[in-house]
Formats: C-alpha cells, structure tokens, sequence
C-alpha cells in the first residue's frame, strides 16, 4: 500500500509500508516521472538517536536528488522511529548508554532492517538493474553488518564513516566498488583516522568535503548528489564496452 506524496516535473514520492523482520517499516519511495530507471537506490540514515530518520537533510536529499537523475530510491525509518513498527531505542535508559558508550543495546540488528529494505525495493524492482546502498554515518555500521551477513550490494557509498566509533571492517574488506565522502571538520570521526584507515580498504575512492558544514552538511547536499552521481556515472563508462 502506498500514499503519494509529492509529484513535480522530474520525479514522484510516494510513502510506502516495507515488510520486513522487526514489523513493517515506514518508507518512502522516490522515482523519475517520465523516464525509465537506471537502477535502484537505498539509504541508509544515521543513528536514531541523533536525528537518525528518513527526513534527515541527508538521507532525504541523496534519495530524492538520485531520483532526479534516473534511480529508482528508498529511504526508510528504522524500527521503532517514525511510523515503523518495532521497539524504539528513544528512552531515558538507552539515551543515557548512547551518551556512556555511544552505543545502544542490539542497534547493531538495525542491519537487518536494510538487509530488509533492499529486498523489498528488489521485489518491487525485478529490472536486475544495480543495486546501491548510500550510508551516511551510523549508517556505516549498519551497511557493515549487513555485507558481514552476506549482503550483496552492487555498489556503496559512504558518507561521513564513523570509523571512530565503529569497526566497519566488512564494509573496508568487500570488493565492490566504494566511494567514501569523507568531511574534513567531522566532529564524530577524525580526519587522521580516515587518511589512516582508507588506503587498505579495497576498491575504494575518496573525496574530501573541506568547508561542507562537516559531519552534516547542511547547504551542501547537492555536492553530495553530484559526487555519487558522477562516481556512478564513471563505472557505468568502465563497464561500456
């Protein structure tokens, strides 16, 4: 069951009700007016409890400016935010482990979630076109448990990795091809351990967000788009004969 919520010259938005493990999740679903796809796209947001839903300035712009470009996209609220069913993490207990540990009791099975939507955007989709996974923060983490059960993206990109706060080792080792959108003012992860980490992950490219409002930029989410954009563009070209 879907409900349509916003249609303009270039694309469609429509919320969607996603079946998935911890109870339906709220969604919504982004596509091109009046041309075919070129693929399909799902977001992974940040952390619940920092601001971590489907209407973040960042999850909401990467999925509705990738429609604009041809791609067929998802964004979603995990468990238990929003509208999606589930047990929430926002109580007075899990805020106070979140501020101790900057971690929350089982967040780590939000993988699943987006194990979930990308299923659910892929039934609906059965082009076989490639499948992307955009994480942004938290986001990371999640997109990381997923690939480490199997998960199988055709490409990924990450936005501003918590590589200070998580092991996102599953996520350095896949081969498929990576961007990371990595800001230089980022006050959740720093530069150093970004310039340390990413030379060992495997088929990965990097670009630097220097004066982007840094973890979040605010007023910079077209540079974002662009840059996933033009990333894709180029390994559509490679794979041309």
């Amino acid at each position: 069951m879907s409900q349509l919520l916003e249609q303009n010259v270039d694309t469609v938005s429509e919320s969607v009700a996603i079946v998935a493990t911890a109870g339906n999740l709220a969604g919504v679903l982004s596509y091109p007016q009046d041309r075919p796809t070129i693929g399909r796209l799902v977001v992974a947001g940040p952390h619940p409890l920092l601001g971590g839903t489907m209407e973040n300035n960042v999850v909401r712009a990467v999925a509705e400016g990738m429609a604009a470009q041809g791609w067929i996209t998802l964004r979603f609220d995990y468990r238990g935010v929003g509208n999606s069913e589930g047990p929430s993490m926002c109580d007075a207990e899990a805020m106070q482990s979140f501020w101790k540990t900057s971690e929350v009791h089982d967040e780590c099975e939000r993988w699943t979630d987006l194990r979930d939507a990308s299923r659910w955007l892929c039934e609906l989709d059965e082009s076989m076109q490639p499948l992307v996974v955009v994480a942004y923060s938290f986001g990371n983490w999640v997109l990381s448990h997923w690939l480490e059960q199997n998960g199988k993206p055709d490409v990924v990109v990450g936005i501003a990795p918590t590589l200070d706060q998580h092991d996102l080792k599953s996520l350095a080792q896949t081969s498929v091809p990576k961007l990371v959108l990595a800001a230089e003012a980022d006050f959740a992860t720093r530069a150093e351990s970004i310039q340390a980490a990413l030379p060992s992950w495997k088929n990965t490219k990097t670009e630097w967000a220097t004066d982007r409002d840094g973890h979040f930029f605010r007023g910079h989410e077209p540079w974002l788009c662009q840059r996933i954009t033009n990333f894709l563009s180029d390994l559509q070209a490679e794979a041309s004969p």
